[in-house]
């Protein structure tokens, strides 16, 4: 079984969150545009909705969100509709914040999609955009190792 390993260095405040993709396809089937209105913005239904695959889309956003409200300290408990996550063009796997309320929110997250598995999207975030994520696979002890 093989794992995704990671470590960023030099940071003071960080947030990380993972989300199965399944989950929010099961949301929005449920609750449609209550779940999707409460949890994104207008910009970023859009965004998703013009998409293929618009739940993988969607889910990491929703990574991407809970990293940063992880990192801030105020948890789920801030309404999700007031930020945006807008991810880079240059760098699919690279995003930042854009707050309804800066005072409220910090604007100077930075975000780093990490894994390839689009079923379940991971997301790590610090502040700035000096810092990198190094990511590795780690193998588990119970798997057979080639011979020297």
């Amino acid at each position: 079984v093989n794992s995704m390993g990671s470590s960023v260095k030099n940071i003071n405040e960080l947030g990380n969150a993972e989300v199965k993709k399944i989950a929010i396809e099961k949301m929005i089937e449920r609750h449609g545009e209550v779940f999707l209105t409460r949890v994104f913005t207008a910009e970023e239904i859009r965004y998703c909705q013009n998409r293929k695959q618009a739940t993988q889309h969607f889910a990491a956003r929703w990574a991407a969100k809970e990293a940063v409200l992880k990192a801030e300290g105020i948890g789920l408990g801030y309404p999700l509709e007031h930020f945006a996550v807008r991810f880079s063009t240059d760098d699919p796997n690279r995003a930042s914040v854009r707050s309804a309320d800066p005072s409220r929110l910090r604007e100077t997250w930075h975000i780093r999609m990490l894994g390839d598995d689009p079923a379940w999207p991971m997301a790590i975030t610090a502040q700035g955009q000096e810092w990198q994520v190094q990511q590795r696979s780690l193998q588990s002890p119970s798997t057979p190792r080639p011979c020297p």
